[in-house]
């Protein structure tokens, strides 16, 4: 029971330290780097929650934690979204966010030059996405880590690194070009 109480004290302090973030409202006049540093917070905490669900000591505890994820990856419009698992992020949720970098790169200004790149963090959004779902149906506790780390694996291609190669880059790399001039 204590290791429960435990990772329950830790969601929510992951959940409040990031609630503090943009209010929905702000989000919509958030320039194309605004959007894409966002996005870059909330998949910091879509991995920190992977790497929580991974490690928890019980079955139930991965499903809250990956409760948690699945909610930091749909945001409140996701089908799958239940508000019963608050988040740590702001409910927008990481492949909206993917789809609003998406909007703003159609911009003739960067000539599609990006294209790939946020296809590829798109996919590796819905791959992370499909890993979650399956977690939250598996009934062993042993059977969760592998999905995990594959969740954990596509967040992390997601965020790539700033000195990726076009366009293997992730938002870290989009983050690095877009703020060039």
């Amino acid at each position: 029971m204590r290791q429960a109480s435990k990772w329950t004290l830790i969601g929510l302090l992951i959940w409040a330290l990031a609630s503090w973030g943009l209010a929905p409202t702000a989000r919509s006049q958030l320039s194309l780097s605004a959007v894409i540093q966002e996005t870059a917070r909330q998949l910091d905490l879509a991995l920190q929650q992977s790497l929580l669900a991974s490690s928890a000591p019980t079955l139930e505890n991965v499903q809250a934690l990956s409760h948690q994820l699945l909610n930091l990856l749909e945001g409140q419009s996701g089908p799958d979204y239940d508000p019963r698992y608050p988040i740590a992020g702001d409910q927008l949720g990481l492949i909206e966010y993917a789809s609003q970098i998406e909007t703003s790169l159609q911009d003739a200004r960067y000539q599609h030059r990006f294209d790939v790149t946020v296809d590829n963090i798109m996919v590796d959004f819905k791959l992370a996405l499909a890993r979650t779902q399956q977690v939250l149906q598996l009934t062993a506790l042993g059977d969760t880590r592998e999905k995990l780390n594959e969740t954990t694996a596509f967040l992390s291609a997601a965020k790539g690194r700033a000195d990726d190669v076009p366009p293997l880059g992730g938002i870290l790399f989009l983050a690095a070009q877009i703020a060039q001039p």
